[in-house]
């Protein structure tokens, strides 16, 4: 990620100048736009509103509808007004007869006058329309404050025409709610009439039923209900009466011996005590002893006794518990009168009950509507009010010129940062080693700056002025890159082969500065010009080619007739003539291979000057012969394709012994694209370059 945002950063930092002028042009073109858009003024009035927030659109509807703006385009006689008539469309013609339009959908005479005029005069619609489209009303959000706006060409028409429509609409509010007022009115005088009767009637509802009904007040029913209760009372207390008196029965008839009574408990204490004396005379006497006699006479008429007062207290509670049973129902009798009695009385009562409660509640109604009426009154009344009426606005508010050059600077930006990207994206040009390296596979071993435009004779001996220094030194460092390249177990390259994608790249001059460089430093060395096609190493140096390499290799002359010794640096040279008919013939043969195996032996470096590599097959027999060969790239020039096809030519025979040079490289240019591979002489040249200026 961070890579990928350095690259976009070095794209357009490579492109910033034609950035910064696409946004001075945006810039240019946008302050000469203010000078043709005529400005527009905006005012606005405001107004408060004491109603609720959910009638505020209702409001901003109302103030942007066609009969306020109409209401304003007469009373200021905007018809006149070119803004918003312009001349051309007085002159359409109007028809005469307005009422043809409207036969088919049969609307008569009178009813067409009263049409709104929009509908009937074209020219009028238009008018409210072009009104309308300048009209803005919004509320303030969070308040019940509404702002209207008007837009106009001029400030003065803006303010007025702003004021006029909040005037037009207090004025039609105030109308509207007179005659809303008037409704009011006669519709409460009709509601009154109409619960006062209500009310009337049933309070004489009620009235007749109690006459009816002799009812005079509502507290027989409470007598009633009273009386009931007492006599449930009076059923629970025989109820439990009768089933104490029941069990007493019941353990009469048990255990008779548990009932207790004052005669039966004196009986049986007497009988305790004869019962003693009988058993202390039956100890003394026998049983026909007269006292012994006498005493069991005394106990059975105890015990006949005792039995007679049992069966006396028996009779007593089962009449007892008849009696009882009397009372119960009586009272049960009574209770059904007395509910009898009850359910007709809470009949009418709930009746009556029912009359009542209307009564109250007609009264109730009618009491509500008399108290509510001034609330009514209120409520017609609104408070709304214009709290700020439009100003003459002093600056224009379109066009908004920060905001229009903002836009520009921000848009050109991305433009020309969009057209920077289409740019690097669609230029396969090299302008680093890296992209070179990375795209074929083989090494960058140099960067050669470039030197601009030189007379043919200037060239030869530009390497050795004043102001060659960074190229020579970026030559050196080629050379030694290469040798520094070389595995220590092989020998250091000799043989060396120039080439390129196709002519006009630098090879012959790069080759012949790389030759006088090493002369000069005292390293034997010869540059051979192998274009059997267009030779150009004569050209450079300034001499004629008369024996050549052909002539050598065609066996017309020795080798030591076509070497050339009078450079001043030491170079040898070995020039070459056009014979494209026979050139690769030549350059394949046995007596070149010679040529280049006893140069071997002979020089400390040997440089082929090959032809471009993509318009003839020579460089790929020269590669055969040397030790290293050099491919020359233009920077930012030779397309990525062509130079994947030139190497391609090597890689397919397998030769390995291949290094890129960058040439042409311009290294201010370089620098400001971010690229750092330039940097060991960039600092020197620019001072160089200062000191050229």
């Amino acid at each position: 990620m961070n890579g990928e945002k350095h690259s976009l950063m070095s794209v357009l930092w490579r492109r910033k100048f034609m950035i910064f002028a696409v946004m001075l042009g945006a810039v240019f073109a946008t302050l000469l736009s203010f000078h043709f858009i005529p400005p527009h003024y905006k005012a606005q009035t405001l107004i408060l509103l004491e109603q609720s927030s959910s009638t505020l659109e209702t409001e901003v509807a109302f103030m942007q509808s066609p009969a306020i703006a109409r209401k304003v385009i007469d009373a200021l006689n905007l018809a006149d007004d070119p803004e918003f008539n312009p001349p051309k469309s007085k002159t359409r013609p109007v028809p005469q007869d307005t009422t043809s339009d409207f036969k088919s959908l049969e609307i008569h005479a009178p009813q067409l006058k009263n049409l709104p005029p929009e509908l009937i005069n074209p020219e009028t619609g238009r008018i409210i329309a072009r009104f309308l489209t300048r009209l803005r009303v919004r509320p303030i959000p969070g308040s019940a404050v509404l702002k209207i706006e008007f837009t106009s060409k001029s400030p003065e028409k803006a303010a007025l025409l702003a004021n006029n429509v909040a005037n037009a609409y207090m004025a039609q509010k105030q109308n509207s709610e007179a005659k809303s007022a008037e409704k009011i009115e006669y519709w409460l005088a009709q509601r009154q009439g109409y619960l006062h009767q209500k009310m009337e009637n049933a309070t004489a509802s009620t009235t007749q039923y109690k006459n009816e009904n002799n009812i005079t007040a509502a507290t027989d029913n409470d007598i009633l209900i009273q009386k009931i209760t007492e006599i449930n009372r009076q059923t629970i207390a025989v109820k439990l009466e009768k089933t104490e008196v029941n069990e007493r029965l019941d353990r009469l008839k048990i255990a008779p011996n548990t009932i207790e009574s004052p005669v039966i408990k004196d009986l049986k204490q007497q009988e305790t005590v004869l019962s003693r004396q009988y058993k202390v005379l039956s100890n003394r006497y026998g049983a026909k002893h007269p006292k012994i006699i006498k005493a069991q006479e005394g106990l059975s008429l105890l015990q006949q006794q005792i039995g007679q007062e049992q069966q006396a207290l028996r009779i007593s509670i089962e009449n007892q518990i008849k009696t009882l049973e009397n009372r119960h129902r009586t009272l049960e009798t009574e209770k059904i009168f007395l509910e009898k009695e009850k359910n007709r009385s809470s009949a009418e009562n709930r009746k009556l009950d029912k009359l009542l409660q209307t009564e109250n509640t007609h009264k109730k109604i009618y009491e509500n509507f008399l108290e509510a009426q001034p609330l009514h009154h209120e409520q017609q009344i609104t408070e709304n009010r214009i709290i700020s009426y439009a100003a003459i606005p002093f600056a224009p508010f379109y066009p908004d010129k920060p905001l229009f050059l903002s836009l520009s600077v921000m848009l050109s930006f991305l433009i020309g940062a969009l057209l920077a990207l289409f740019l690097d994206k669609t230029n396969t040009a090299f302008r680093s080693a890296g992209d070179l390296e990375k795209y074929t596979g083989f090494p960058c071993f140099g960067l050669i700056p470039y030197t601009g435009k030189m007379e043919k004779d200037a060239i030869a001996n530009y390497v050795f002025s004043s102001y060659g220094g960074n190229l020579a030194e970026s030559l050196r460092s080629l050379r030694m890159v290469m040798n520094l390249r070389t595995p220590k177990t092989e020998e250091k390259p000799k043989v060396i082969t120039m080439t390129s994608s196709y002519p006009g790249e630098g090879k012959t001059t790069l080759s012949a500065w790389t030759g006088q460089l090493a002369a000069r430093s005292g390293t034997k060395t010869i540059i051979v010009d192998c274009d059997l096609r267009r030779p150009s190493l004569h050209k450079l140096f300034g001499i004629k080619n008369e024996k050549t390499l052909a002539d050598y290799l065609t066996e017309r002359t020795e080798l030591n007739e076509i070497i050339q010794t009078d450079d001043p640096s030491g170079l040898h040279m070995i020039f070459s003539t056009s014979i494209p008919g026979n050139a690769l013939d030549l350059i394949s043969s046995t007596r070149f291979h010679m040529l280049v195996t006893s140069l071997r032996k002979t020089y400390d470096m040997v440089i082929l000057d090959a032809p471009a590599c993509l318009a003839v097959s020579d460089s790929r027999v020269l590669a055969q012969e040397s030790d290293h060969t050099f491919y020359i790239v233009t920077w930012d020039e030779t397309p990525r394709e062509i130079v994947n096809t030139g190497v391609k030519q090597f890689s397919d025979m397998g030769y390995k012994h291949l290094s890129f040079v960058l040439n042409k490289v311009d290294v201010q240019k370089q620098a400001r694209y971010g690229y750092g591979d330039v940097s060991y002489y960039y600092s020197p040249y620019r001072h160089h370059d200062k000191k050229a200026a």
